[in-house]
């Protein structure tokens, strides 16, 4: 057998995983784009104490999520696969690399998919992380509404993440009055 007839078939197979890695980062875009749309809308409805709109946003973010979920799942199955085929050791397996060792066409347009992905990702966790925080925001509102209500004394703790509220006077939020 010759070089090239070896070269044809033992790449053969790393080719039909890079046609489908090629897929699946699309389809995991479109997902996570989704889902960005999504998690907007959320701030927006979070914004605006808006119950219904929160609630149908809530209901219309489980099938992407769950999708997003699979397809992650799915992608660290194929990065496996074109691990193996390229016979890079399992504990160095990760997708740019993985990239980096792949033929310059494959490599340009992985490469941008993969920048894509992490792009949006990283845009996805800043808006999610915005969202929880205005739901902490609200729910301590909430607390605080409901205390004054009830009546109840406000808490008095060692420090809070802010570390001045529940501080006792005269000890400048520290644990020990060092003043004297």
């Amino acid at each position: 057998m010759s070089t090239t007839a070896t070269t044809t078939v033992t790449t053969a197979p790393a080719k039909s995983f890079v046609i489908l890695l090629r897929e699946h980062l699309e389809a995991e875009i479109a997902v996570h784009r989704r889902l960005m749309i999504l998690a907007e809308l959320e701030e927006r409805a979070l914004t605006a104490n808006d119950r219904v709109a929160l609630t149908r946003i809530n209901q219309d973010q489980c099938d992407p999520a769950a999708e997003a979920a699979r397809l992650r799942a799915c992608r660290e199955r194929l990065v496996l696969g074109l691990a193996e085929r390229l016979a890079v050791p399992a504990k160095d397996v990760r997708l740019a690399k993985l990239i980096d060792l792949l033929p310059e066409p494959n490599r340009r347009d992985l490469t941008d998919l993969r920048r894509t992905l992490a792009t949006l990702l990283a845009t996805l966790q800043a808006t999610t992380e915005r969202n929880h925080t205005l739901i902490r925001s609200s729910l301590s509102f909430v607390q605080i509404i409901l205390r004054a209500i009830a009546g109840a004394p406000a808490p008095i703790g060692a420090y809070d993440r802010r570390g001045g509220a529940g501080r006792e006077k005269g000890t400048g939020g520290g644990l020990v009055d060092a003043k004297g």
